[in-house]
């Protein structure tokens, strides 16, 4: 079973040689119109964290590939589904960083993807943001934000209700470059 969605992740995130071939485009649209994105749904229930994992990097990567699967990924129900398993991780683990950056591409893109579908995300991601000290997760998480607030002013008070200022200030002084 690990094998399999590691198979299926590995495909439609790209991992395979053909992704350089023209054909690549097409098998990703087909997944993702076929209701593999659903696979996460049904993979929540296994206890298998490892799993879980890697249908998420999966669904990461597709919503990556551009604006018209990303907002694929986030019809699929993805969204709210991903926030709840980050809401309950570990804080420093591989999951805790793949989740923050599957859900950081669901809010990425111009056209902005629908606000009020990924505004499930921003608590999640922000009580991530005020317990890691992981360079990559805040630097995901604050991209994340600063795409949500790109999509409008009306989405602007979700991050300033999470009593999140402190914190962005508190890493406009952080060491690590990219942060």
């Amino acid at each position: 079973l690990v094998e399999t969605r590691t198979s299926k992740t590995s495909v439609r995130g790209g991992m395979v040689p053909y992704k350089r071939c023209k054909w690549f485009e097409q098998p990703c649209k087909s997944t993702t119109r076929l209701g593999c994105d659903s696979s996460i749904r049904e993979t929540s229930k296994i206890a298998h964290i490892e799993i879980i994992e890697q249908v998420i990097w999966g669904l990461g990567n597709i919503a990556g590939d551009s604006t018209y699967h990303r907002d694929l990924v986030i019809d699929s129900g993805a969204v709210a589904l991903i926030s709840d398993l980050l809401d309950n991780c570990k804080i420093g683990t591989s999951f805790c960083r793949n989740a923050s950056w599957a859900l950081s591409n669901l809010c990425r893109g111009r056209p902005a993807a629908n606000s009020f579908m990924i505004a499930r995300a921003i608590p999640s991601l922000c009580k991530i943001l005020l317990q890691s000290n992981s360079p990559e997760v805040i630097t995901d998480i604050c991209w994340a934000l600063s795409y949500f607030t790109d999509g409008g002013p009306n989405n602007i008070p979700l991050i300033t209700n999470n009593k999140l200022l402190p914190r962005i200030v508190q890493l406009l002084e952080h060491p690590h470059v990219d942060i």
